[in-house]
């Protein structure tokens, strides 16, 4: 049963976005803002009675996955909103194996927040308007199995855009970042993936069923 009015608390290391998303909060009467803090004031404030925590955009060394599984290994942990940058479905499913009762995006409405805090505070699963919730199931079944788990949520981000076909240069203009980022970022994801190339990553993906859409271009040969 959900109470009267949610007591959310907001941690996010985007002064803008952090300051967004708390006033929506504020200006919702079923709502009561407990305290809007970055990822390094977190550990100050502890033990504060919430019933919703809103992880946005975290930074190093936590990061948003790090902010989640932290959170989610209190002693009460609340329910938990996290906010994906990108509409996509492996992001959401490794924020939920960590421990995210549900996901949004950074972008959404007013509306859609104030509705997925709502569904989360009721123990509902919500996840971005776009990502479709049997991809997401399948990736919950499988992405362990293959080591996604070992991925940052940024990782994960541009994972999930290479296994589509899209260019570095792309990625880079989607998610507001520098072109040799994502090339860090990508390297980052061949190490830990054990891969050589994006061909790898490409048959790595189709046999464990994690190509949740088709890539602009698919590899001839089969898997080794």
């Amino acid at each position: 049963m959900v109470a009267a009015v949610i007591r959310v608390q907001v941690i996010d290391d985007m002064p803008l976005l952090r300051i967004g998303v708390a006033t929506v909060i504020e200006h919702t009467p079923t709502m009561r803002l407990i305290r809007a803090s970055t990822s390094a004031e977190l550990d100050a404030h502890r033990g504060e009675e919430v019933d919703v925590v809103v992880v946005g955009v975290c930074a190093a060394p936590l990061g948003t996955l790090g902010v989640v599984r932290l959170v989610r290994g209190e002693l009460r942990p609340p329910a938990l909103l996290a906010l994906c940058v990108q509409p996509d479905a492996i992001c959401a499913s490794v924020y939920l194996r960590a421990g995210a009762t549900g996901c949004g995006l950074v972008s959404q409405s007013e509306a859609e927040l104030v509705e997925s805090i709502t569904r989360v505070a009721q123990g509902v699963r919500c996840l971005p308007a776009g990502v479709d919730l049997d991809d997401v199931e399948e990736l919950l079944r499988t992405t362990s199995r293959w080591g996604l788990d070992q991925l940052t949520a940024r990782e994960c981000e541009i994972f999930g855009l290479l296994i589509r076909g899209v260019t570095n240069e792309d990625a880079a203009a989607q998610l507001g970042i520098s072109c040799r980022t994502v090339e860090t970022h990508r390297r980052s994801i061949m190490h830990k993936l054990a891969a050589r190339s994006i061909v790898d990553i490409l048959h790595a993906a189709a046999r464990y069923g994690i190509l949740v859409s088709p890539p602009r271009t698919l590899p001839t040969r089969g898997p080794r």
